[in-house]
């Protein structure tokens, strides 16, 4: 009996010995332990779980009696220089992990010191695409295969072919897709570009939808917004050039100027608001402020001067030179030539009025109403004209009295000339007949005599 209890002891002792150098593992397949591991875990759903104890300072054991390295713990207190995390203890003090990284190894949330220009630097060490994403979306994208260039939130995130192209902003250059050498800076600027080339945008929303067309440039907020595949198309200022959709080689200097182009081409605008309602009109110059911003659709106009305007929405052809408060025009020049060329005129016929005209004109002396002194001028009432054209039967087709704007009328001197030219050979006829006659009496008197 005694040897029986001495093998179950010795047998005991063997087994406690046993556990003593034996590895343990705990969690998943617990027969299978990797060899060099002491303590071995595995799980798919569950974790280590530290001691989360609160530290009161780096320097302080505390609320472990003395330091003891190696030991790692979970701080959950925010006291002092310590915050929530992980530590470990270096037999002096405690050290918070993530906070001791590598020195110049890794890009901190709240930056690095140390660095150096040059040796370092945020990017990569071989040929591949730098991008930055917000919220999933590219916004940022620096490109060695196409040379594009972009920061911005959604800025040129889709091109697939085009190169050399620069956008800056939220939403600038977004759609691009083949489009090439196009500058965007600002929110939107170029937003639905997709094929068009070598375009310049500067400001929020400038040439925002246009999609094909090529060689514009825009600077302004909303500058050539709604240009579709118009070309060569410059337009600076706010909202310049605002509604062109087609419209070619239009050049728009100024707030608003040609705001309402959209079709028309070869217009040039230099001035806040001129040209600002010109839809489809080609082919007009417009200089000064508010000059020409009456025009909607009239060709080949040159207006120049402070809010000077056309005679009509729709004139065509016409030159205009200052505004109604403007009374006198001076030019140094030796001469005025007018364009007259017998291969420039059509329907050319003998002028059916002359003396009876000029004798029914009305000569007046007047003051105008914008003179600045009282100086008195001389010519006719273009009402007056009106009633002789009428009386002469002449219909409304001769240019001598026009529209000088939508309230006043003006008058066409020019035209006077031809009309005196043949009232004067009407009446020197008529001082040759009465010379003959004269003669022919003069004669017959001697005879008698």
């Amino acid at each position: 009996m005694q040897n029986r209890k001495k093998a179950l002891f010795l047998a005991f002792l063997a087994n406690m010995t046993l556990l003593c150098v034996a590895q343990v593992k705990y969690g998943n397949n617990p027969t299978v332990i990797n060899p060099n591991s002491l303590l071995e875990l595995e799980s798919t759903n569950q974790g280590l779980l530290l001691p989360r104890l609160a530290l009161t300072q780096t320097t302080s054991p505390s609320p472990l009696s003395v330091n003891v390295q190696g030991m790692t713990v979970f701080n959950t207190a925010t006291v002092n220089d310590v915050i929530p995390g992980l530590y470990y203890n270096d037999g002096t003090k405690w050290v918070n992990v993530s906070a001791n990284l590598p020195t110049n190894q890794f890009w901190n949330l709240t930056g690095n010191t140390g660095t150096m220009a040059g040796t370092n630097y945020l990017g990569t060490n071989d040929n591949t695409d730098l991008v930055f994403k917000v919220n999933g979306s590219v916004s940022g994208w620096i490109n060695n295969a196409l040379f594009n260039t972009s920061l911005g939130y959604n800025s040129l995130s889709f091109t697939t072919t085009g190169n050399n192209n620069c956008s800056i902003g939220t939403f600038s250059l977004n759609g691009n897709t083949t489009g090439d050498q196009n500058t965007a800076i600002g929110a939107e600027a170029m937003q639905f570009n997709m094929q068009g080339y070598l375009n310049t945008a500067t400001g929020a929303s400038a040439l925002q939808y246009n999609i094909f067309g090529g060689l514009n440039t825009a600077c302004g907020v909303q500058s050539m917004l709604s240009n579709f595949s118009g070309n060569s198309n410059t337009a600076m200022g706010y909202i310049s050039l605002n509604a062109n959709a087609d419209g070619n080689n239009n050049t728009a200097v100024g707030a608003n100027a040609l705001g309402a182009n959209k079709h028309g081409g070869n217009n040039t605008g230099l001035g806040y608001q001129a040209l600002q309602t010109n839809t489809t009109g080609s082919g007009n110059v417009a200089v000064g402020y508010n000059a020409a911003s009456t025009l909607t659709s009239g060709d080949n106009n040159i207006v120049i001067g402070n809010n000077s305007q056309p005679s009509t929405a729709t004139a065509a052809n016409e030159v205009t030179l200052g505004n109604a408060t403007n009374n006198v025009y001076r030019m140094y020049a030796a001469s005025w030539t007018v364009a007259s060329d017998r291969n420039l005129k059509h329907d050319i016929k003998e002028l059916p009025v002359g003396l009876d005209f000029v004798m029914a004109l009305r000569p007046v002396e007047f003051v105008y109403n914008n003179a600045n002194n009282e100086t008195k001028s001389m010519g006719f009432i273009a009402q007056d004209v009106q009633e002789d054209m009428k009386g002469s039967n002449m219909d409304q087709a001769y240019g001598l009295v026009n529209k000088l704007d939508e309230k006043n009328l003006g008058l066409n001197t020019g035209e006077l000339i031809p009309i005196l030219t043949k009232a004067i050979q009407e009446q020197q006829k008529i001082i040759e007949e009465q010379n003959k006659r004269i003669e022919r009496l003069e004669q017959l008197i001697l005879k008698k005599n």
